[in-house]
């Protein structure tokens, strides 16, 4: 397919879900952020910074992926306008939730949940909907963790935010595969359409 076809499915989607793999330097730091904030911290200082130069080799290695693969597209002035107000919408929805929740149930709260991972699913809900659409894995992905923060298995002692961390890094992780996927999926569309296009000039 011509570069120029490719970049013109990437146009077609908002850069968050055009560059689904970013997913997974983001979810290691999610890892990095638990290990850093439980009480009492077992990790070795170079553990994390091995984890940090991680996170930085698959962001470089990432970009120039898509790159090569799926040149350079710049979003139009009104979906970088979308795509911010999502941002800070869905911010907005996880932090509302995550304060209602402990005003309601004390700070932190009283029950054995985790209000920090339900929030973010609620918020990470919002922005898919206010981007691309809430798509099948979306709900499966971020409602599972939804679910998953409101069970009363996460016990009561001050770690739970931070243990919180790692599940929500699984599901980043894993909602951003599924959507570099997608992109795969209609460049594949576009890849045969061009060629039955050639093929009729033919």
């Amino acid at each position: 397919m011509e570069r120029k076809q490719i970049e013109a499915v990437a146009l077609n989607y908002p850069p968050q879900y055009v560059q689904g793999l970013y997913a997974i330097p983001i979810g290691i730091g999610w890892f990095m952020t638990g290990l850093t904030n439980l009480i009492s911290q077992p990790t070795a200082s170079w553990i994390l910074v091995g984890g940090l130069l991680l996170c930085l080799g698959a962001w470089l290695g990432i970009t120039r992926y898509y790159q090569n693969n799926f040149g350079r597209a710049t979003p139009t002035k009104s979906r970088r306008i979308r795509y911010g107000l999502a941002i800070f919408t869905s911010f907005v929805v996880f932090i509302g939730a995550d304060q209602l929740t402990r005003i309601m149930f004390g700070r932190p709260p009283d029950r054995p949940m985790s209000s920090y991972a339900a929030s973010w699913s609620l918020g990470m809900l919002v922005f898919f909907g206010m981007t691309i659409g809430v798509k099948m894995h979306h709900i499966v992905i971020w409602g599972s963790l939804f679910v998953i923060g409101v069970l009363p298995i996460w016990g009561l002692n001050a770690n739970r935010d931070a243990i919180a961390a790692f599940p929500i890094g699984v599901a980043i992780i894993l909602s951003g595969l599924m959507d570099h996927r997608l992109l795969v999926r209609a460049s594949n569309v576009t890849r045969n359409l061009t060629l039955e296009n050639n093929n009729d000039e033919a």
